[in-house]
């Protein structure tokens, strides 16, 4: 996520080279703090190799060290921050103070956009306004007791109170914020001078094991601890039920970020038991478990529930439980991957929020077995919601019933199996295209949300969707969730949730008008490829993430060959060449979610497997064969080796094990035999693995080919008068060396 200029003034620009040295005394400062004014604004006071870091959310970590007079220098941040710390009744800090140098701002009213909602409003005041040199808005308006109310993208409203004729200031404590209206033109002011002075308070959220907590993801880097074992590994309390249905009912409130709701969970048990876990992040409260409307006992163990039962629970059974909780959902950190909710706001200043929970869980928002082996059957989603926003869940809208005055229930029904990070919210100013997908004698119900100013663009895109549909059906069968139909939008993070595929946002940076309409193409291509590769056929533990993301990332360049010819193709492929400096698949039980090389040497690893099957028509029908046999299933990297070996009758077990498993990739070498009439080549793959079979194309002088089969010995071949400088390997086919 790139920085952004923030109403109250401190940019965090990352430097990841900066280090301090560690003092005992920092480790009361751990913790999560948030601006007393702003619940947009947290910071995690957080260590690592041996330093002390200020996690901004959304932004990354920047060190800190000691000052003089008991402060902290925060240098990245510019201009220098100061942290001053102060001690509770406890000995651990409660807050700390931010001072910085105040820079002044002008900002500048905005030019009339068409595309955007029209100004109507009668105040001189009220309007959006931006930074010279930056699209960055603020957005002003006039609250009918005379105060102004300031919105800065992705911030929390500020209210400002009048002080004098066109002067308004907003104090807390000691900070405050002037802003000075001036150069009155037709009734409008056109700029706003704004001055901020005093510092800012952030207070400590509690311990780490309550309001404070945020969920990150693991890494082999940092470590993998007893939390990432409770949501990674299957033991006996988990795999004694297997859920059939969730029933998730929902309030959100986005002018607090509060939610509250109910889960109910419909399961059939798997073996006798009378005590079992479901998940939910500890910043979370669960205020009632309920099992035939009787309360039942639980207790925690960091983001693990266990739900205790009066009497033993018969194999084969089925049950429901109802799970009533509330909380704040911590906000996504897209520095880390670390997901959670998106609270964006669009062009027109509205409320625009997004889920994202891939990697760290579903159990960060809602109540659940989150793990990826488990499917329900089918899902249903409600939420409510203030009426002037509309929500997009997955599956099909069922009906939207209001409540009250003031507020709007939207009820979505999923009929497939689904992943439980796949469960989303999207809530905006939402506007929809519909259409559909013939194949045959199918049809697919297309729909596609888009914020007001993007009407001519979605219109553009909903195009291209049709045109991939049409070439995946070729390419990976049909669309596996038809029932449902197929949701596509613009939101502020491209994911590939079920049925509610986001591209991301077709502006960016979001609050600009600029758009690259080839690379959100681009985008549809891979996100809704994750449709039949992540979620139809999943994977059942996060260290087979390839699979996922290898076989989208491969669709990108297929569908690049289709429209614009192999070479388009292959100088995509070549545009994010992998680093080769770890393996692609991760470590098991500990939900190790890592993405780095598993997009792109995935991609060259399945462009090879395509290049050894040597026939287009076998390797789709391969892709298709896949989806046929594992469609609305979980797999592991083990189910697609053997599927792959019986498909293609080669032995390719080590070529999967050394590209999955080990970081370097096959190793032709090769040199020349003189002794015998002619030149003989003598060849052999260099590798990790052993029992190694692979063939490979060389290039010979004259636009001649030969292709060899290698294995881990040598082997050889009689090449006439060409010398060993002359061959070439194939790397547009094969990604070896």
């Amino acid at each position: 996520m790139k920085p952004a200029a923030l109403l109250i003034s401190f940019c965090v620009y990352f430097n990841a080279s900066a280090q301090m040295q560690r003092r005992p005394a920092f480790d009361k400062a751990i913790g999560s703090y948030e601006l007393n004014f702003s619940k947009a604004t947290r910071f995690n006071i957080v260590d690592g190799d041996s330093l002390l870091y200020i996690h901004v959310i959304g932004q990354g970590k920047v060190p800190v060290r000691e000052g003089t007079d008991g402060r902290y220098v925060v240098d990245i941040v510019q201009p220098q921050a100061t942290i001053e710390f102060l001690d509770d009744s406890n000995g651990k800090y409660s807050k700390f103070l931010w001072r910085q140098e105040q820079r002044d701002f002008t900002w500048t009213r905005a030019a009339a956009d068409s595309t955007l909602q029209p100004d109507t409003a009668s105040s001189p005041f009220a309007g959006k306004y931006e930074l010279p040199g930056s699209a960055l808005p603020i957005f002003i308006k006039q609250n009918a007791e005379g105060t102004l109310r300031s919105l800065v993208f992705g911030e929390t409203p500020l209210i400002f109170k009048k002080h004098g004729d066109t002067a308004f200031e907003y104090r807390n404590r000691d900070f405050l914020v002037r802003l000075s209206f001036h150069d009155l033109k037709d009734g409008k002011y056109q700029k706003i001078d704004q001055k901020r002075s005093g510092f800012l308070e952030f207070v400590r959220l509690g311990t780490n094991d309550d309001d404070g907590y945020f969920k990150t993801i693991p890494n082999t880097k940092t470590g993998f601890s007893r939390t990432d074992s409770l949501q990674g590994m299957l033991t006996p309390l988990r795999t004694c039920y297997d859920v059939n249905y969730y029933n998730l009912d929902l309030t959100l409130n986005p002018s607090t970020r509060q939610l509250s709701g109910t889960n109910k969970i419909h399961f059939r048990v798997t073996e006798d038991f009378s005590r079992m876990q479901i998940d939910l992040v500890r910043n979370m409260k669960i205020t009632a478990i309920k099992w035939k409307n009787r309360p039942l006992s639980w207790t925690r163990e960091l983001n693990a529930v266990y739900i205790n039962f009066p009497q033993p629970l018969k194999n084969g059974s089925l049950h429901e439980i109802s799970i009533e909780y509330n909380g704040q959902p911590q906000p996504a950190d897209l520095s880390t991957l670390s997901g959670g909710f998106l609270w964006m706001h669009d062009r027109n200043g509205n409320d625009w929020i997004e889920v994202v929970t891939q990697g760290t869980g579903a159990s960060v928002w809602w109540p659940c077995k989150d793990h990826l082996s488990d499917e329900p059957d089918s899902m249903q989603i409600n939420v409510t919601l203030p009426k002037a926003l509309k929500n997009i869940s997955n599956g099909r809208l069922r009906k939207q019933t209001p409540v009250g005055d003031t507020a709007i229930r939207s009820e979505w029904f999923v009929s497939y199996p689904i992943n439980t990070y796949n469960v989303t919210l999207n809530i905006g100013d939402y506007q929809r295209l519909s259409d559909k997908h013939i194949n045959g004698k199918d049809t697919l119900d297309l729909s596609f949300y888009y914020l007001p100013y993007n009407r001519r663009h979605a219109d553009t895109l909903l195009a291209e969707l049709k045109k991939m549909l049409k070439l995946n059906d070729r390419f990976s069968g049909p669309y596996p969730f038809k029932r449902d139909g197929l949701t596509v939008m613009e939101a502020p993070y491209p994911m590939e949730h079920q049925g509610a595929v986001s591209i991301g946002s077709i502006n960016e940076p979001i609050f600009s008008s600029v758009t690259n309409i080839p690379a959100l193409t681009t985008m549809v291509w891979h996100e809704v490829g994750h449709e039949w590769w992540g979620n139809s056929v999943s994977v059942s533990d996060n260290a087979d993430i390839w699979f996922h993301e290898a076989f989208a990332t491969y669709l990108e360049i297929m569908g690049h060959e289709a429209f614009k010819g192999r070479q388009a193709a292959i100088k995509k492929l070549y545009s994010d060449m992998p680093s080769n400096n770890e393996k692609m698949v991760g470590e098991y039980d500990v939900n190790h979610f890592k993405l780095n090389s598993v997009y792109t040497k995935g991609a060259w690893m399945l462009h090879t497997l395509r290049s050894i099957v040597d026939n287009d028509s076998s390797f789709f029908g391969l892709l298709r064969g896949i989806q046929q046999e594992y469609g609305l299933k979980t797999i592991n990297s083990d189910t697609i080796i053997n599927y792959v070996g019986r498909y293609t009758s080669k032995p390719l077990r080590p070529f999967f094990e050394q590209y999955l498993y080990h970081a370097a990739i096959p190793k032709l070498e090769m040199k020349m035999d003189t002794s015998a009439n002619g030149n003989v080549l003598l060849y052999r793959w260099k590798t990790d693995v052993t029992n190694f079979w692979m063939p490979v194309r060389l290039l010979l002088p004259g636009n001649r080919s030969l292709d060899i089969v290698g294995t881990n010995t040598w082997n050889k071949t009689n090449i006439g008068n060409i010398r060993l400088d002359e061959i070439k390997l194939d790397k547009d086919s094969f990604y070896v060396e």
